[in-house]
């Protein structure tokens, strides 16, 4: 999730990429595997 953040705003000198819908959902899938596991 911090990578999708860091290549959005291009932070640390790292290549800009746009927030697409695919990694938006990888994002919030991730958020939620991790909410599900931690139960």
């Amino acid at each position: 999730v911090a990578a999708v953040i860091i290549d959005h705003v291009g932070a640390f000198g790292a290549i800009v990429q746009r927030l697409t819908m695919g990694r938006a959902i990888g994002a919030v899938l991730m958020i939620i595997g991790v909410i599900l596991a931690r139960r």
